[in-house]
């Protein structure tokens, strides 16, 4: 228990920087609620920034739904009902949202059909970058 607010104060910036450092964020109020968020980078307290995440980053991770995505489209371009059949999905915003926009602005996938993206025969593929994950 602390004595005087500044001695609390002092106690809990040395933990919150510790907790910084580990790229996770803990607050808590008077020990009854605690919450941990996790962030994408680690904060720098002392001024110093750390370098930006690059999209061309080559060791870039692939989330799982999106490798799922890709291991579908391998053989060939496949329309949104073809994928969702083979993902075993039911929800079409999920698909969208979860799957296949990801891929997407990541470049692994491309339209078929660039110029209509709501075009009943849309289909989506591969490009090479898509292809080089998985070797």
């Amino acid at each position: 228990m602390c004595l005087s607010s500044f001695a609390c104060f002092s106690r809990r910036r040395k933990l919150l920087k510790k907790d910084l450092e580990t790229s996770r964020l803990v607050i808590s109020h008077q020990r009854r609620i605690r919450f941990i968020v996790y962030l994408a980078q680690s904060l720098a307290l002392d001024g110093a920034s750390s370098p930006p995440l690059s999209k061309t980053d080559p060791t870039e991770q692939v989330t799982e739904q999106v490798q799922r995505l890709l291991l579908c489209l391998q053989r060939q371009p496949l329309a949104v009902r073809e994928i969702m059949q083979s993902l075993k999905l039911n929800h079409r915003p999920t698909l969208l949202y979860d799957y296949l926009k990801p891929a997407i602005d990541g470049g692994f996938v491309e339209m078929t059909q660039p110029d209509s993206p709501k075009s009943p025969t849309q289909k989506y593929r591969l490009t090479k970058k898509g292809g080089m994950i998985f070797g």
